[in-house]
């Protein structure tokens, strides 16, 4: 455990840097977003967005964290959560009903995503792109171009 977190933060350039670097703790990573949520208190900053969707790209963010990240208002926030490799299928399912095709596509870049989301994806009423590159990835897990 780090002794004092915000002077780590301080030290590594500041929430937005921390949040982008690889080799954040946990620990770090959860009192960034909490802080993020404190100063919204009523208004969604651009910048706490971008610092949540840092959070969402590090590869260590705890899924728990995850989870929460991925109902938040902003659509860069949801398709970074859809795009981390340790978000939980059970995530990646609900974000397949995304009302943004952006993070429904961005579920498919991720490259843990199960062939149970895929199958969903290619379904998507909305968009023939998602559709499509659903297909894609599937057929390519399978060695065949489609």
């Amino acid at each position: 455990m780090i002794k004092y977190p915000r002077i780590w933060i301080a030290a590594h350039g500041g929430p937005a840097k921390a949040a982008q670097f690889e080799n954040t703790p946990p620990a770090i990573l959860r009192l960034l977003a909490d802080i993020t949520d404190e100063l919204d208190s009523g208004y969604a900053s651009s910048s706490n967005a971008q610092i949540r969707k840092h959070i969402a790209e590090n590869p260590n963010t705890p899924t728990d964290l995850l989870r929460r990240l991925a109902h938040r208002a902003h659509w860069e926030v949801r398709a970074a959560v859809a795009r981390n490799p340790n978000t939980p299928e059970d995530v990646l399912l609900q974000k397949c009903r995304d009302g943004n095709d952006l993070v429904r596509f961005a579920i498919i870049q991720n490259p843990n995503v199960t062939d149970r989301v895929l199958r969903v994806l290619v379904e998507d009423k909305e968009y023939d792109r998602i559709r499509t590159q659903a297909r894609r990835a599937i057929a390519e897990r399978e060695g065949r171009r489609d």
